[in-house]
């Protein structure tokens, strides 16, 4: 042990030290919180030991409260195990290291400490009597010295209530389930529960145990008094005489509605009688249970006296006498009766009618009250009517229609009139008919046998455009329905459109020629004949010259004018009868001069027979041209469309016309109504094109307006001698790259920087550049720089600032790619530094700022360790189940991490949990991995962030963190229900589950099963179960089960009342062992009437006979049909709003794109 002396010698050997900025010792975590009974470690590190200096000896003694620690172990890390000489003591907490040769600076792990936690309380594990000596034997001073304190926890119970749930029924007995927990660390007995409903405590139960992690179910039950919203309160050890870690979570509240189930007051009889028959009305009570059984009934049975008359009413259900009532009045029956316990559909009376006239009377019920046997009214009380038809002739309008619904044209009104009765009308009856309220006219119908249908016409001409409201009537004496005499119908009236058009016998001519232009009528017809004609004639008088005007239909001269003036014919003409399409009239033209020109009609009215206005009138003109020249600007074009460079607009024209021009003429070019200046042209023969070019400049970065326009004395068409383009203007960028002679080096090397003037043309040179040279001055430093231009030395100037370089240079002409600077670097720590160029003017060569400059910076790295890290989680991620987050960290620097750094994870910036990775070499990954189990179908944003204090310098801090954003789904599970078995008049069904994730086993359930004509006789479920029938309904839930994967959830067994029957589960719940609901369900329901699929999907006979099984198929967000054959093909078919097919033909073609789909490769 001699050697213990030396190094504590060494470490006293002067009272002299060495100063040394920041030098710490610490034990790290510096804050623990633990069990009583658990392990935990400490790290001992040293961080800042200057490398001039490094260290030679280290010395500490580890000291804490032996009544709640045990230090265990003491593994040395490889840095201490790297030391020459070594004394360690677990019993003492002692550690003394000396090195003779590579000494350790910087930050680095000096030993893991172990400790067992031994009772609770809390304390410090300090640093005692701890010294550090330079490689010289001198003390390293200050030292700081950082401990940890440790707080020790006994374990304790955490009770919790997670769930309340009931299937909760108004004025019923309900049952209650409360879903406890412990999540604590130890086990709970004699736990009580406390149960409240609005503030008023119910009931107590106490659990005799409840252990780590377990879950149970305590019930209560409950009967609402209305049907409202209910608060329940469930609370957990309400006296706290447990002991717990948590006591916030021992109360659960949770608002239920209750909801008040309906019954139903049917009213049964036949549909139809002959005068003087009798018949009887069943009055019904259904949906009604043991659960709430009913007591009393009022109301009153209503009927139409004029058709039926109540002989009798009887009660058919046991009662005292002075417990009914019956009162008999003119059209109905007032009854009340009070009996006592009704539990399950009962036709409650009977009533007795005679039939004494033709007609249709509905037997409904009003005021209806029922109470049940607590007296509480039932709120709920679906009342169905009947209709009884005493037969006789029914007489029916069943259309109106219009023929020839146009203004002003004689129209028929067709009144279409039937008997759909039972007898037939030998009577006669009027039809009448209105318009707008206006009495059209009545006509008789006689002698109208069953099944036959009549028509009646009317005639009627439309005086309006517009929406007319058709009413037809007809007043039978002797009708079963009344309601069907009376039709309402709307019909809209619109005009027929007429057209006139000019038709010109050519549409190009020759100077001193002439040609005539008809005016033709037409869609004109005998419904409504044309009468008179008014209008102008137009055209250009200094091209054309009207000659002559001639009508062409007869008409007396007095009924004919025709004015002639320059460039219009005035005209007009009343013939009389035009009931064709017909040419009016005809005008013959001159051609005066070289020319374009447009005929066209103007001021029209045309009249009818009957003198109203025709107001739908197309009119069609005609184009005429005298040829000549036709010079004509086809384009626009501009070179090198640059701001502050010499740009050349071209103007291309050419002569489109006929014959030569002889002519010159000007070319205009204007620019932002700026006139830039006008060239000519001469002897522009026909089809040639000549280009004119205009100098130009632009002097804005934006559109500009170009015309060019010219004035040529003769041209065919004047409208294309003018036009107009816009063009834009937008700067040529230039760049400024910033060269680094390397991207990655060393602390105390040097490199350069070149900044380079790209992009630049002698078209616009550069004349200026001023900028500023930015860059991280902890990482490096600016020690020259200089320019590599020519310029005079007043020209340029440099201006050295910490973590920036000003400069400004002005030379005069620089027209290519050119090196404008160099600036010179050291690298002086560890680090990555971005070198850019902020502030940047660059002007040209006449001292305009160039605006589109693009400038590209430097990245160098100075050589240390590096943290990059990775995530790895499923995406998407699964609800409710565990998903692993793997975060693997790598050290991609160049340099070791020796002191211990933390991972931390974050989802939507709550913290996950955390790690600690206490080194890590340089090309080394170590993985960490955090547990998360999603609670919401939703996006999530997991953060990765390594070395969030930023303890380690690195070579780039940018790439320690890592955000991913994760969606989150959940696995769906199947619900089938089928038929297992059937017996004669019985039927047993199966539900399975399916596609039970084994990390989240099922832990309840609540099925809803809507049954037609059958009864439950049994079920048989899974766990503690219970079941119901209400309103046709099947109600099943169970909990207390923990099952995965596929799995039978139970048995029910069916009495058939009639072949055409169905079970369909409609609504389907399931939980997990945790009380949280499994949101994607699919069932599928295999026990289907194939009638009830009918009334949405037409299925022709032969089809029928060949499906072999029937499945409905319900998800969240889609209803399928699944139709198998007894081929085993299958057809899916999705509800749709409308009728579709499914026959013979549909199922070849299905079975033909089957075949072929099996062919393709």
């Amino acid at each position: 042990m001699k050697w213990r002396i030396t190094l504590l010698a060494i470490l006293m050997i002067s009272f002299l030290g060495v100063y040394a900025d920041n030098v710490s010792v610490e034990l790290i975590p510096n804050e623990i919180n633990v069990n009583v009974g658990e392990t935990f470690n400490l790290d001992l590190v040293v961080k800042n030991v200057p490398e001039d200096t490094k260290c030679g000896g280290f010395d500490a003694y580890i000291t804490y409260d032996s009544s709640l620690l045990n230090l265990t172990d003491i593994q040395l890390s490889d840095v201490a195990n790297s030391a020459n000489l070594k004394d360690i003591s677990v019993e003492d907490g002692k550690i003394s290291l000396m090195w003779f040769s590579n000494n350790p600076y910087g930050n680095f792990t000096i030993a893991t400490l172990t400790f067992k936690a031994l009772n609770e309380g809390s304390g410090v594990i300090s640093l005692s009597k701890t010294a550090m000596s330079d490689t010289n034997g001198f003390h390293i001073e200050p030292l700081i010295l950082r401990n940890s304190n440790i707080t020790i926890l006994k374990p304790k119970s955490d009770l919790t209530v997670t769930n309340i749930s009931a299937n909760l029924k108004a004025y019923e007995e309900n049952t209650i389930n409360v879903t406890v927990g412990n999540v604590g660390e130890v086990d709970a007995s004699n736990v009580s529960v406390d149960f409240y409903v609005d503030s008023e405590k119910i009931g107590s139960e106490t659990i005799d145990s409840l252990k780590v992690n377990e879950t149970k179910t305590v019930t209560f039950t409950f009967t609402p008094k209305e049907e409202k919203n209910y608060t329940f309160v469930a609370v957990m050890d309400p006296n706290n005489e447990i002991d717990e870690k948590n006591e916030s979570n021992n109360k659960f509240v949770k608002v239920l509605y209750a909801v008040e189930e309906s019954i139903a007051l049917g009213v049964v009889s036949t549909s139809s009688v002959k005068t003087g028959e009798t018949f009887t009305v069943d009055i019904k009570l259904d949906n009604i249970t043991d659960k709430r059984p009913a007591k009393g009934l009022d109301g009153v049975l209503v009927y139409n006296p004029d058709v039926l008359n109540c002989t009798n009413f009887e009660f058919l259900v046991n009662a005292s006498e002075e417990l009914k009532n019956v009162t008999f009045e003119k059209g109905k029956v007032t009854f009340s009766i009070m009996d006592g316990n009704i539990t399950k559909p009962t036709t409650i009376a009977r009533a007795t009618f005679k039939a004494i006239n033709v007609g249709s009377s509905v037997i409904a019920l009003t005021d209806t009250v029922v109470s049940d046997i607590n007296g509480h009214k039932f709120n709920k009380i679906i009342t169905n009517a009947t209709t009884v038809t005493v037969e006789g002739p029914d007489l029916c309008i069943e259309n109106i229609s219009v023929d020839n619904p146009y203004y002003m044209e004689p129209a028929v009104v067709k009144i279409k009139v039937s008997n759909k009765g039972h007898a037939n009308s030998v009577e006669t009856f009027n039809v009448h008919l209105y318009i707008d309220s206006e009495d059209l006219g009545v006509k008789d119908i006689s002698n109208l046998s069953v099944g036959t249908t009549k028509i009646i016409e009317f005639n009627w001409t439309p005086t309006s455009i517009k929406n007319y409201t058709i009413v037809a009537t007809i007043d039978p004496t002797v009708d079963e329905n009344t309601s069907n005499n009376k039709l309402v119908k709307i019909v809209t009236i619109t005009e027929r459109p007429i057209a006139l058009n000019l038709i010109s016998s050519t549409n190009l001519t020759k100077t001193d020629e002439t040609f005539t232009v008809d005016i033709k009528l037409d869609n004109i017809a005998d419904k409504r004949p044309a009468k008179g004609i008014d209008g102008i004639l137009l055209y250009n008088p200094d091209v054309l010259n009207c000659t002559n005007f001639e009508f062409l239909v007869n008409a007396s001269e007095e009924l004919k004018n025709v004015t002639f003036e320059k460039g219009k014919v005035t005209f007009s003409i009343m013939d009389g009868n035009i009931t064709k399409p017909t040419t009016i009239a005809r005008a013959t033209f001159k051609a005066i001069n070289v020319g374009s020109s447009v005929i066209a009609l103007d001021g029209v009215a045309i009249s009818d027979i009957d003198g109203y206005k025709f107001n739908k009138i197309v009119v069609n003109s005609a184009t005429v041209t005298v040829e000549g020249p036709d010079a004509c600007i086809e384009d626009i074009t501009v070179e090198n469309p640059y701001y502050r460079e010499p740009a050349v607009v071209k103007v291309k024209v050419s002569n489109k016309g006929h014959t030569n021009s002889t002519e010159t003429f000007d070319v205009h070019l204007y620019i932002d109504s700026e006139d830039l200046g006008v060239k000519e042209i001469s002897n522009l023969s026909v089809g040639e094109t000549k280009v004119v070019e205009f100098n130009w400049t632009p002097t804005h970065i934006k559109n500009y307006t170009i015309v060019a326009t010219i004035d040529p004395t003769v041209d065919e068409n004047t409208s294309n001698n003018k036009l107009v383009k816009i063009v834009t203007i937008t700067e040529r960028p230039i760049a400024l790259n910033l060269i680094s002679s390397t991207n990655l080096t060393k602390t105390d090397e040097t490199f350069t920087v070149d900044i380079k003037l790209d992009n630049i043309t002698d078209k616009r040179p550069a004349k200026g550049l001023d900028g500023v040279l930015v860059y991280n001055p902890d990482v490096l430093n600016c020690t020259n720089f200089e320019f590599l231009v020519n310029a005079s030395e007043e020209l340029k100037n440099v201006t050295f600032e910490k973590g920036k370089v000003t400069f400004s240079i002005m030379d005069g002409n620089i027209t290519k790619p050119t090196t404008i600077a160099r600036a010179t670097f050291k690298a002086i720590d560890i680090g990555k530094s971005e070198i850019m160029l902020s502030d940047v003017k660059v002007s040209d060569a006449n001292g305009y700022k160039f605006n589109s400059v693009v400038v590209n910076s430097a990245v160098t790295k100075v050589e240390g360790p590096n943290i990059n890290v990775q995530v790895t989680v499923n995406d998407p991620a699964i609800y409710r189940i565990n998903n692993s987050i793997t975060v693997t960290v790598t050290n991609n620097g160049h340099k070791d991490i020796t002191i211990p750094f933390d991972v931390r994870a974050y989802i939507n910036s709550e913290e996950l949990g955390n790690a600690t990775i206490g080194s890590l070499k340089s090309g080394e990954s170590k993985t960490v991995t955090f547990n998360w189990t999603p609670t919401e179908l939703r996006k999530y944003t997991i953060v990765i962030i390594a070395d969030s204090s930023n303890s380690i310098k690195e070579e780039d801090e940018d790439d320690n963190k890592v955000v991913k954003t994760v969606k989150v789904v959940e696995i769906p599970v199947f619900i089938k229900m089928y038929k297992a078995l059937e017996n004669g008049n019985s039927i047993t069904a199966k539900i399975e589950v399916g596609n039970i994730n084994e990390k989240r086993p099922v832990g309840g359930y609540d099925l809803k099963i809507l049954l037609k004509n059958l009864t439950v006789v049994d079920v048989k479920a899974v766990g503690i179960s219970n079941w119901s029938v209400s309103n046709n309904t099947l109600f099943v839930s169970g909990y207390n089960i923990s099952e995965i994967g596929n799995f039978e959830v139970g048995e029910i067994t069916f009495n058939i009342t009639n072949s055409t029957y169905s079970a369909i589960a409609t609504d389907v719940k399931l939980s997990d062992t945790g009380g949280h609901k499994f949101l994607k369900v699919c069932i599928q329901n295999g026990i289907i009437n194939l009638g009830d699929i009918k009334k949405i999907i037409k299925i022709d006979n032969e089809t029928e006979k060949s499906i072999k099984d029937v499945n409905l198929i319900i998800g969240d967000e889609f209803n399928i049909t699944k139709l198998t054959l007894d081929t085993e093909d299958d057809i899916t078919i999705p509800i749709v709003g409308k009728n579709i097919t499914i026959n013979k033909t549909v199922i070849d073609t299905l079975r033909e794109v089957k075949e072929k789909a099996k062919k393709i490769n």
